[in-house]
C-alpha cells in the first residue's frame, strides 16, 4: 500500500509513533550509559578510594613501628614496645579489610599481593623488634649487628607497599576514565539520536504536507477552471485517503454541474 493512500490521521499517527519509539529508544541508551556511569562512580566511591585510603594508611603505620622501635631502643622505654604492638594489631586490621575488599572485587593480582606484604610486613616487624631489644637490653654494639638483616626487611616492605599503592592508584585512575568515557558516551547517544529524531521529524513534515498540499492544491485549480466554466479536464488524483475521496466527490459533481450546464 502506497503512503498517498493512507488516511491522513494514520499518516500522522504512524509518524508520531516511530517518533515515540525513537524517542523510548533513546532514552533506553541514554539510561544504559548513565547506569555505566553510575557503577564506575559506585566503583569509585565503595571500592577504589577506601582500598587507595587503606593502602596509605598501612604505608604510614609501617613508619610508625620504626618510629617507636627506634625510640624504644634510644630511649629505654618499654611502653614503645607496646604502642608499636598496637599499630602492628592495626595494621593487620587494614590489612584484612583490604583482603576482603579484593575478594568482593576479584582481583587475584591485589590478592596475591596481600598475601606477599603480609610475609614482609611481618618479617619487618620481627627484625625491627629485635634490633630494638638488643638495644634495649644489650647495648649499641650488639644492635648495630642486626641492622643489616632489619634494612633488608625494610627494603623489602617498602617495594611491597609501593607496589600496593601504585595498584591502587591505577586501579582508581582506571575507573575515573571509565566515568569520563561513559559521559562522553552519554553525550554522543544523545547528540546522534537527537539529530536522528529531528532528521525523521523533518522528513516526516515534509512528506506529509508535500502531499497534502500538492493534492489541494489540483482541487483548487480544478474548482478554479470550473468557475470559469472549464468542465473538460478531470481531477487526477489516484489516491484513497480522504483528499482521494474528495476529489472523486468533486469529479462527480463536476459532471453533474457540466451535465445541468
Amino acid at each position: 500500500m502506497r503512503l498517498q493512500d493512507l488516511k491522513i490521521g494514520v499518516r500522522l499517527c504512524s509518524g508520531l509513533a516511530v517518533m515515540f519509539v525513537m524517542m523510548v529508544i533513546m532514552l533506553a541508551l541514554i539510561a544504559s550509559a548513565l547506569r555505566a556511569v553510575h557503577d564506575h562512580i559506585n566503583f569509585v566511591e565503595q571500592a577504589s578510594l577506601p582500598s587507595e585510603r587503606l593502602a596509605d594508611t598501612m604505608a604510614a603505620q609501617t613508619l610508625k613501628v620504626l618510629q617507636l622501635l627506634l625510640y624504644a631502643s634510644t630511649t629505654h622505654q618499654s611502653e614503645a614496645f607496646q604502642h608499636a604492638e598496637e599499630v602492628v594489631a592495626s595494621f593487620a586490621q587494614n590489612l584484612a579489610a583490604l583482603r576482603t575488599m579484593y575478594q568482593t572485587t576479584g582481583d587475584p593480582s591485589a590478592l596475591k599481593a596481600i598475601d606477599e606484604l603480609e610475609t614482609a610486613f611481618a618479617r619487618y616487624y620481627e627484625q625491627g623488634k629485635d634490633m630494638a631489644f638488643v638495644y634495649f637490653t644489650e647495648g649499641v654494639e650488639e644492635g648495630n649487628e642486626l641492622v643489616a638483616g632489619f634494612e633488608e626487611a625494610a627494603t623489602a616492605l617498602t617495594a611491597q607497599m609501593r607496589a600496593l599503592q601504585a595498584h591502587e592508584i591505577e586501579k582508581t585512575s582506571r575507573s575515573i576514565h571509565g566515568v569520563v568515557a561513559s559521559a562522553n558516551r552519554v553525550q554522543r547517544v544523545m547528540f546522534w539520536l537527537n539529530g536522528a529524531v529531528a532528521a525523521f521529524g523533518v522528513m516526516l513534515a515534509f512528506v506529509i504536507t508535500r502531499g497534502l498540499t500538492t493534492s489541494i492544491r489540483k482541487i483548487v485549480e480544478a474548482a478554479g477552471r470550473i468557475a470559469h466554466g472549464d468542465f473538460s479536464q478531470e481531477i487526477a488524483l489516484r489516491q484513497k485517503d480522504e483528499l482521494g475521496i474528495l476529489a472523486a466527490e468533486f469529479q462527480e459533481m463536476k459532471l453533474a454541474i457540466g451535465a445541468v450546464v
